[in-house]
């Protein structure tokens, strides 16, 4: 186990999906949980970013709400930032079932000299949402999202930040379930019982 927090990010809308992707069971459980039973092992302290309390409080994990409505995934990590117990800060969205703990491990590994360290996907863009942050953002983030600042990846234009990045090119676990068509194309093709 290794001494840094988890957040598995919940807050968004699904509107894509129709409904809420956290909790689409797969193997009959969530994802949500599955994703949780996947990050218990791994790191000291596991959160949830969600702004539905009554939707994701069945874990018994700690729910932290945004700060500031409506200023999108942005303010997910500000909040989970300023409420984690550890420096770094693993992140995750709601909608990657397969998300392997040795991918977990290595972009924390690669923290221990970075401020912030995003996985790229096959194509080389950034996936601001699968990486690990550190709490000494939080000022950095403050003064962006006080600016109107909404892009995640505008941290990486400041100043003094320590960046490195992770490939995802020949992960075959990496898949994000946007929509019924997504669930379809990796076997599910409904959303399963509730």
């Amino acid at each position: 186990m290794v001494q840094a927090s988890a957040v598995i990010l919940a807050g968004g809308k699904s509107s894509r999906m129709g409904e809420d992707k956290s909790l689409i069971r797969i193997g009959g459980i969530t994802i949500l949980e599955l994703l949780a039973r996947q990050l218990r092992p791994l790191v000291a302290e596991v959160l949830i970013s969600s702004n539905y309390p009554a939707s994701h409080g069945f874990l018994g994990l700690k729910l932290v709400p945004d700060e500031s409505p409506d200023c999108g995934p942005i303010m997910g990590i500000l909040s989970c930032l300023s409420a984690a117990g550890n420096e770094k800060v693993f992140f995750t969205p709601c909608d990657i079932p397969g998300l392997p703990g040795n991918f977990v491990m290595d972009l924390l590994a690669h923290a221990k000299s970075a401020d912030l360290v995003m996985a790229l996907d096959a194509e080389g863009r950034y996936e601001p949402l699968l990486a690990v942050y550190s709490r000494r953002l939080v000022p950095v983030i403050q003064k962006l999202v006080a600016a109107g600042e909404r892009r995640i990846v505008s941290i990486l234009q400041q100043p003094g930040i320590k960046a490195d990045f992770v490939s995802l090119a020949g992960q075959t676990w990496y898949h994000n379930l946007n929509s019924p068509e997504d669930l379809a194309a990796m076997g599910h093709p409904g959303l399963g019982p509730r």
